[in-house]
């Protein structure tokens, strides 16, 4: 998963300029229960960096950190909490496997 703010998901968001039926619609990271109500984070499948459709944001895209380099970090940084981890864990949940990339039927 892409990680980006609500900046860069404005700036990626919308119509592929090549393909009418490609678009890229990240999804809005939504907080644990009981935590902040969320802080502007979004979230966008590494999926999209294949796309031919989408081919004008990939180096835009391939640059911003994702879920992997957080987690890696994670795993070095002896102040991580567990809560932490539990977000990104909740991350690699098959059901967000294609967030925020969709193709028109």
């Amino acid at each position: 998963m892409i990680i980006l703010t609500a900046a860069e998901a404005d700036k990626v968001r919308g119509l592929s300029p090549t393909d009418p039926t490609a678009a890229i619609e990240p999804v809005p990271l939504k907080p644990a229960p009981g935590s902040d109500p969320g802080d502007g984070t979004f979230l966008l499948s590494e999926q999209v960096l294949v796309d031919p459709a989408h081919a004008d944001v990939r180096h835009f895209l391939a640059a911003l950190p994702t879920a992997a380099d957080i987690d890696a970090a994670l795993k070095f940084d002896p102040g991580a909490k567990p809560e932490d981890q539990a977000a990104l864990d909740a991350l690699a949940l098959p059901t967000w496997k294609d967030a925020g990339v969709r193709k028109a039927p």
